[in-house]
């Protein structure tokens, strides 16, 4: 069979290719790689058929796929040698690929496996009985590689039993094996992290908040003080609330400057593709869904491929918006922000509403604080604004 390719390769016919330059490389390349699989080179077969992938504007021969899947094979990367196996049958099948891909169905399963953003534990794959067939455990690290950079996998995996996460799943060839990993329930366990042989369950406690992190403590008093708004009301409103509680804060003698942040306010939704992909509906559908649920006179806008945005005006707290529920394939329903992330920004770059204070150097920042606290408790326009005092150093 290897005696029959090469000749092949050696009579490959010119093809009207993209140009000329693109031609005088694609056969350099493929006799080249004659060579070197006449002396069982298969590294030097493997890079010189990437090459030759890489070209643009040339149609490449069915027996260059062939050797790529030789040279493939001869690595030890099954994805690979099925992936050219695949693109040499598109072309043309014969019994020798087809017995090939018959051997590879007979051991391996295809497999789409999805990690959901819902899910926030380390992404883990493992396998029981694996062996030690390095093809096999080739395939295993590459789809845990692929896991673990994109959440998803879509390829080959050994056949077997499996566990991604808490959700367990066998491979016994035949169909394709569909694994979704959701946010966990409590009780449900996942394996040791890297490990490739179940041992023990491991039960899922549910996350703890890190602590905060202690700010070091200043050289210097802070000459910064900061009113956060923790009310949801509209831009308008809060715009004129704002500008008069900066007019109050201007009668304490040592403050020099008072900024109003948070103007604008805007209301973003990042989905992850996976996300579309598992609910089957695309971004601009799903700014539909939410309009409807949250009777929105306009539906959200799309930047990008995966973000929404909405006029934050008078949008209130996100809780409605978090809570939004998804149809899922499964005849579920799962909460927004279960699939994606969503926040409130404002057209100045800031993340939060307030007014940032400036004092003097040789202010007394008891005084200041005190003469503020008393504007916050007296004044009508600081109270609807829900203001506190925060310190915020320079």
């Amino acid at each position: 069979m290897k005696a029959l390719w090469l000749m092949m390769l050696l009579v490959l016919p010119t093809l009207a290719w993209g140009g000329e330059k693109q031609d005088a490389e694609y056969r350099r390349l493929t006799q080249e790689m004659t060579k070197l699989a006449g002396r069982n080179a298969w590294a030097g077969v493997d890079r010189a058929y990437a090459q030759i992938v890489a070209i643009r504007g040339v149609e490449i021969e069915r027996d260059v796929h062939m050797l790529g899947a030789q040279a493939a094979q001869a690595r030890g990367s099954i994805l690979d040698t099925f992936e050219r196996l695949k693109a040499a049958e598109a072309l043309a099948a014969d019994e020798e690929s087809m017995m090939w891909m018959a051997r590879i169905y007979a051991t391996y399963g295809i497999v789409d496996l999805m990690v959901l953003p819902a899910y926030k534990h380390e992404i883990v794959l493992t396998a029981e009985d694996l062996g030690f067939d390095p093809a096999a455990r080739n395939t295993v690290e590459a789809a845990r590689k692929a896991l673990d950079e994109s959440r998803v996998y879509r390829g080959l995996l050994p056949l077997g039993r499996y566990r991604l996460g808490h959700e367990q799943f066998d491979i016994i060839g035949g169909p394709l094996v569909s694994v979704v990993l959701k946010k966990p329930k409590e009780g449900d366990w996942i394996p040791p992290v890297s490990e490739a042989v179940v041992d023990a369950p491991v039960v899922i406690t549910p996350p703890t908040k890190p602590d905060a992190p202690t700010p070091a403590d200043p050289v210097a008093p802070p000459r910064h003080l900061l009113l956060a708004s923790d009310n949801g009301i509209g831009d308008a409103a809060y715009s004129q609330a704002a500008e008069k509680v900066k007019l109050e804060l201007f009668g304490i003698v040592d403050i020099t400057t008072v900024e109003i942040f948070g103007r604008t306010t805007q209301v973003r939704v990042d989905i992850p593709p996976q996300s579309l992909e598992f609910l089957g509906i695309t971004a601009a559908e799903l700014g539909t869904e939410i309009q409807a649920q949250l009777e929105l006179e306009l539906p959200p806008g799309i930047t990008g491929d995966n973000e929404l945005t909405m006029d934050g005006e008078g949008f209130g707290p996100l809780d409605p918006l978090l809570g939004v529920l998804l149809d899922t394939p499964d005849g579920e329903q799962m909460r927004l922000d279960e699939l994606a992330r969503a926040w409130k920004s404002y057209s100045d770059g800031s993340t939060e509403r307030g007014l940032a204070i400036k004092l003097t150097d040789d202010a007394n920042q008891l005084a200041v604080r005190e003469q503020i606290e008393e504007i916050l408790t007296e004044s009508e326009s600081a109270v609807s604004l829900g203001l506190i005092l925060q310190t915020r150093h320079p």
